[in-house]
């Protein structure tokens, strides 16, 4: 290596040569690759060191907590063992507080979404939940009217009336699952039988305090009970259908038989059937109305009749009172005023009338007048051949709407008739106010008058009355030769039963009678 030297002028002015020697330098650079290698060394033994300290103080304790967890996912009573208070151990403690927490907050949940928020009661979620063991007897109860109870009292009032009503069940039957299925409906599970519920039953029919005073609520009830024990899910359907039931036949209580579930099913084909409703299953039979002193018809009643396409004849004490549910009844009400005018039409003679009845639900319509005198007209027939025949209670139901349609009727042509006389109200004062024309006397008027001496003489002061009123009186299920000798010497004058002339097609009745006066 050579090294310059400079003068006093910044000048050049020698050079030195610096020698060394190879081997020298190799020296050098080995000494420098062994203190690396040293080091690198040191820190790997530094390194695996820390590995087993990290291993013994810190990753054992990590598995230890590993396997608590998974532990506490099999066992969720089990907690982490918490040893030195250090951060592994605050560590621990947290897990622990979290998973205390999440327990909590999953019980909470899981109470809401099993039971009823207001009274605490099991909804049906948790009923299923809660009562897997066989059970023997179930209730199903609604209340009547919760509608008009919060309209009536408030919500607030009527919420603490649920709960009062919630408090009873379970203080009464203590050993049963009770739950609140609705808003309206409660229901008694247990695995005694039916008896064992029935105190419950009698302490939610006792009054209520409300406000100032006190309140009854009403109840439908379905009731069921099985000699062998059944799922609680299956008793539970079963009482619902027992209070199905009990709505549909409009009664308070029902028990449920193995025929429940066919009748149900049975209505339910019949509503379906009535809202795809067409003419041609429907036909209409006449039952003569005649003149007791020759037994001569001088009317007929139109009778509809359903022959359904798979069960067959249906009675109409069955599908009337469906169609009126379902709002079918004004149309077939239509339909059977339409089909009566043409019927009399066709029979071709010029002095017969056909009775056509009228429901209730007919009566409450606004237009009933106007479309009934639409329809006869749009028929070809003369409104005076028709009598409209109503009852007492569908009168009553709007008794300012119905003398407005009977009297625009009545002056349109049409005659009407009082049907059922003595089966509903039977209001004498009603008679004076009503505009009808005719008073048909109820079926039981006769049976109990053959039998009960002040039977017959409130029948006796009836046909009286009818008379000094100016009202024909027209006799209802004359079935033997008794009751038409009774009627007789009454002075009824006219008379309809089996005796006298059954139900019978249009070919049988109308048309049969006009073959016979030609």
């Amino acid at each position: 290596m050579t090294v310059t030297l400079s003068g006093p002028d910044g000048r050049g002015g020698a050079a030195l040569d610096v020698v060394q020697a190879r081997p020298v330098m190799q020296v050098g650079r080995q000494a420098a690759l062994q203190n690396g290698l040293i080091t690198l060394l040191c820190g790997a033994v530094a390194l695996v060191c820390g590995l087993v300290f990290f291993r013994g103080r810190v990753l054992r304790v990590v598995d230890r907590y590993d396997a608590g967890v998974q532990r506490m996912k099999r066992e969720p009573a089990h907690r982490l063992q918490v040893g030195v208070k250090d951060e592994l151990g605050r560590l621990a403690e947290t897990i622990n507080d979290l998973t205390d927490q999440h327990q909590r907050q999953h019980a909470e949940i899981q109470f809401m979404h099993q039971h009823d928020r207001l009274t605490g009661l099991l909804n049906r979620g948790g009923l299923a939940r809660t009562a897997q063991g066989p059970c023997r007897s179930a209730v199903a109860l609604q209340v009547s009217g919760l509608e008009s109870l919060t309209g009536l009292y408030g919500a607030v009032q009527t919420d603490r009336l649920m709960i009062e009503l919630a408090a009873r069940l379970q203080e009464q039957a203590p050993l049963v699952w009770p739950a609140r299925l609705r808003s309206d409906t409660f229901a008694l599970i247990s695995d005694q039988p039916l008896e064992a519920l029935r105190p419950a039953l009698r302490a939610v029919g006792l009054p209520y305090a409300v406000n100032t005073g006190e309140t009854q609520l009403r109840f439908h009830v379905g009731l069921v009970e099985n000699v062998t024990l059944e799922p609680a899910e299956t008793l539970l359907e079963c009482a619902e259908l027992a209070l199905q039931e009990a709505h549909e036949f409009g009664e308070l209580t029902r028990t449920y038989t193995r025929q429940t579930r066919a009748r149900l099913e049975r209505r339910q084909v019949l509503r379906d059937s009535l809202r795809r409703m067409t003419d041609w299953s429907f036909t209409l039979n006449y039952q003569p109305v005649v003149a007791l002193r020759g037994q001569v018809p001088v009317a007929f009643e139109a009778l509809l009749r359903w022959e359904h396409p798979q069960l067959g004849f249906v009675s109409p004490a069955e599908f009337i009172p469906l169609a009126e549910q379902g709002g079918h009844i004004y149309a077939l009400g239509q339909w059977v005023v339409r089909e009566a005018a043409l019927d009399l039409l066709r029979s071709g003679h010029p002095t017969l009338k056909v009775n056509v009845n009228v429901s209730p639900l007919q009566l409450l319509s606004p237009t009933f007048a106007e479309d009934t005198l639409a329809t006869v007209r749009e028929a070809g027939l003369t409104p005076d051949r028709l009598t409209l025949e109503v009852t007492e209670s569908a009168v009553l139901e709007d008794l300012t709407l119905a003398i407005t349609h009977l009297n625009t009727l009545r002056a349109a042509g049409f005659r009407v008739a009082l049907d059922d006389f003595g089966a509903g109200y039977s209001s004498l004062s009603l008679l004076s106010r009503l505009p009808v024309d005719i008073l048909k006397l109820d079926r039981t008027f006769l049976t109990e008058a053959l039998t009960r001496p002040a039977a017959r003489t409130v029948l006796t002061q009836t046909v009286l009355l009818a008379r000094e009123l100016g009202f024909p009186v027209v006799a209802e299920g004359i079935e033997n030769v008794e009751t038409l000798t009774l009627l007789r010497e009454l002075g009824v004058t006219h008379g309809q039963g089996f005796l006298l002339g059954r139900p019978a097609p249009f070919s049988e009745s109308l048309g049969r009678l006009r073959v016979e006066d030609d």
